[in-house]
């Protein structure tokens, strides 16, 4: 083999679409795709493209937004600082009631997102659903809980001894069945 046809073996590979093996152009992305460069050098010595499929790259950004959003909520509302003294790893109580709201600190709303539950050692808080990742269950005992009157009718004001400037707001209705299943230690009300 002579070398003027190894060379042309080497060159054929990279012929554009015309034939001609002496100009070689870049691929021009499919509609769909995002070219990202990954600056190492190929084995030529040049920069390396990699395509990354718009349909792999969506879903990864938008866990990753969700999950940004999740422990922003979380530290926001002061759920993190309340799971650094009463994190819970245990079974839940028997008596819990699903899909329950709470109102937190800054009026984070949690509508419809937390398992709230009572048992004769304390108050049990738990986030639904994908809202664990950064919502941690929590076990308060019935001497670390204050409830205060709110100035809104029909709700109360949760206080805890490890973390007073965090409040919980929950709904009367929702009081009595706490008081009910808390074995008589459901704190008394203050104004």
């Amino acid at each position: 083999m002579s070398t003027q046809q190894t060379i042309t073996k080497r060159i054929e590979p990279f012929a554009n679409s015309k034939g001609s093996t002496t100009a070689w152009k870049r691929p021009v992305p499919s509609p769909g795709t995002i070219m990202s460069h990954w600056w190492s050098p190929d084995a030529k010595g040049g920069d390396a493209d990699v395509q990354v499929p718009l349909p792999v790259l969506v879903p990864i950004l938008v866990a990753g937004g969700w999950l940004l959003i999740v422990q922003l909520t979380s530290l926001i509302s002061g759920w993190a600082s309340l799971a650094r003294s009463y994190r819970y790893s245990g079974q839940a109580p028997l008596e819990k009631w699903r899909f329950q709201s709470a109102q937190m600190r800054y009026w984070t709303n949690l509508q419809h997102a937390v398992t709230i539950g009572a048992s004769p050692e304390g108050l049990y808080l738990a986030a639904c659903g994908p809202l664990r990742l950064g919502f941690p269950p929590l076990l308060i005992p019935w001497s670390h809980v204050s409830v205060q009157h709110y100035w809104l009718p029909g709700v109360v004001e949760l206080r805890f001894a490890q973390e007073p400037s965090i409040p919980i707001r929950i709904r009367t209705k929702l009081v009595q069945r706490l008081d009910d299943s808390s074995g008589g230690r459901w704190p008394k009300a203050t104004s």
